[in-house]
């Protein structure tokens, strides 16, 4: 299969999104398939590049449907209307690159999927006018991946079924996790807690450092490290002048004022797993999350995890879910006072991980998806796509010609 991925976030970019685009596109690439990925461009990256297996395309674009599109957007369309792929797969609603591709449909010469991961303005009213878009150009696709059946996508799309939806979770790379091994001056046992979040107001900083500040009283040795990068200011764009975004700067305050809460970043993934594996307990304190990689990292690392409730995380074994920063700062002294209830909770996030979880797993369901995707299609045209009548509002459905070209655009290169 000729693959087109896109997502406003790629490796070297650290985020979620990244991490599940980066190993499903490699573990593609690896099995013959040759996948392409369109991005933001970095300062530091190249407009294209191979890496791993994977062609990259890099642009400048910056917003999403309801705040405007800024950048090359005509060269984002013009890159998924080329008639050579056989499948385009758009991941997140709410960012540019999806919401180009949708404006782009009637246009496109291959299916498409969308992989939501999760809605996280889908309550807010001012989205509304947004999201009443979005819903009618997705049932115009052929089919979305879910990372959980408990997000946003239920209430938007349930009522849908005529829209193939699949629900794969995000992973973690055991192999490169276990290889990574543990620190002979590790303070395990002695009270070490640890976040691992950008500094997204979303991710509560404020709640993560009230319920260490609360912990404290009953454990005065405990140290709590968060794990995590800045980024840029998007009001005004002032970001461009290396002002940071997010909380921080306030982040940055509480670690000058007290040294048992440390602020770490622009760390090699390899040390960010020995910090995983250097801890006693994961806090997840986010007001919004959709499948939390980082909880399932520290159950990859045996390391038991408390959170609050948000997105997936009922669902996942080997820690504890809280709702109050008093809750969770109880709970995470019993676990520190507790050895053994850690150990048994470890446990079984690491068996989870290693049945259901691993990289590996994950990227032959979303093959599986893509070839069944394509096996839908007709000989000389589009599977049948799900519309919406103007008239009566009810779901149709469209026949579309499929145009190909046989011929290899000359935007193609040939990773090596």
């Amino acid at each position: 299969m000729l693959i087109l991925h896109t997502a406003h976030s790629y490796f070297p970019d650290t985020s979620g999104v990244s991490e599940v685009v980066t190993q499903v596109s490699e573990r593609l690439a690896v099995r013959g398939h040759r996948v392409h990925v369109a991005t933001t461009l970095l300062p530091s990256s190249a407009r294209r590049e191979c890496i791993n297996g994977v062609e990259v395309h890099r642009f400048k674009l910056h917003g999403n449907r309801r705040f405007g599109l800024r950048g090359e957007v005509d060269d984002v369309a013009h890159l998924l209307k080329d008639p050579a792929w056989d499948l385009i797969v758009v991941h997140c609603g709410q960012s540019a690159f999806t919401d180009i591709a949708l404006d782009a449909l009637e246009k496109l010469r291959c299916p498409i999927i969308v992989v939501s991961h999760g809605l996280s303005a889908l309550s807010n009213p001012d989205w509304q006018e947004y999201f009443t878009w979005y819903k009618t150009c997705v049932l115009r696709t052929h089919g979305m991946v879910v990372l959980s059946r408990k997000l946003e996508e239920e209430r938007l799309f349930g009522a849908a079924p005529d829209l193939h939806i699949v629900e794969i979770p995000n992973g973690v790379d055991l192999n490169q996790w276990d290889s990574v091994p543990q620190a002979s001056d590790n303070r395990v046992g002695q009270g070490e807690l640890l976040c691992v979040s950008n500094h997204n107001p979303f991710k509560g900083h404020a709640r993560l450092y009230n319920v260490f500040r609360s912990l404290l009283k009953a454990a005065p040795e405990s140290r709590l490290r968060l794990v995590g990068r800045s980024y840029p200011a998007a009001r005004y764009q002032i970001g461009r002048l290396g002002v940071k975004g997010g909380c921080w700067y306030s982040c940055r305050l509480r670690s000058l004022l007290d040294p048992r809460f440390v602020l770490e970043a622009g760390l090699k993934r390899s040390d960010v797993i020995l910090a995983f594996k250097s801890s006693d307990v994961y806090l997840c304190t986010s007001n919004w999350e959709a499948f939390s990689l980082s909880i399932v990292e520290s159950m990859a690392s045996r390391v038991p995890w408390v959170s609050f409730p948000s997105g997936s995380v009922r669902d996942l074994p080997g820690g504890i879910v809280v709702n109050s920063e008093t809750e969770m700062a109880e709970v995470v002294s019993r676990l520190l006072s507790h050895a053994d209830l850690r150990r048994k909770l470890g446990e079984e996030g690491r068996r989870y991980v290693e049945e259901n979880l691993d990289w590996t797993v994950i990227a032959s369901k979303y093959e599986e998806f893509y070839r069944a995707t394509l096996a839908k299609q007709e000989v000389n045209g589009h599977p049948d796509r799900v519309g919406v009548d103007a008239v009566t509002g009810k779901n149709v459905l469209e026949t579309k010609p499929l145009r190909r070209s046989v011929s290899r655009s000359p935007r193609f290169l040939d990773c090596p």
